[in-house]
C-alpha cells in the first residue's frame, strides 16, 4: 500500500512471486511485467488516495499462507473522504524467508467509481 501510495513500482513489485497473479476487479495480470504495466498504468487513478488494508484473517503452514483482508481507499486530495472499499483474497509463499504474493483477488465493493 505504501509502494502505490509512494509510487515505488519496484517496492510494489517485490512483494510478489516472479509469477504471482492479482485478479479480479482490476483485470488479470500475471507475472512481472504485465503487473508493472498495470501499476503504471494504474498510478494516475491512485493520485491523491491513500490505500489502507485491516481485519486479517491469515492461515497457513510452513512456507504457504492464505489471507483475507479489507481494502479501504481514502481520498486524501480535494474532497476528503472514503474512495471506495473491497475484499482482498490471497495465496502467500515465502521465499527466501520473505512472505510475496503468488496470488492476490480483489473484489471491489460495487459503489466504487474510478
Amino acid at each position: 500500500n505504501h509502494a502505490i501510495d509512494n509510487k515505488d513500482v519496484d517496492a510494489w513489485l517485490a512483494t510478489w512471486t516472479p509469477n504471482g497473479v492479482l485478479a479480479g476487479g482490476l483485470g488479470d495480470f500475471t507475472g512481472t511485467e504485465p503487473l508493472r504495466n498495470f501499476l503504471t498504468g494504474f498510478l494516475p487513478v491512485a493520485k491523491g488516495r491513500h490505500h489502507a488494508t485491516l481485519n486479517y484473517s491469515i492461515s497457513g503452514s510452513g512456507d504457504t499462507a492464505t489471507m483475507i483482508c479489507y481494502l479501504i481507499i481514502l481520498q486524501v486530495e480535494g474532497t476528503a473522504g472514503l474512495a471506495a472499499t473491497g475484499i482482498y483474497t490471497d495465496r502467500l509463499q515465502k521465499v527466501d524467508g520473505v512472505w510475496k504474493f503468488v496470488y492476490r483477488k480483489l473484489v471491489i465493493d460495487p459503489t466504487w467509481k474510478s
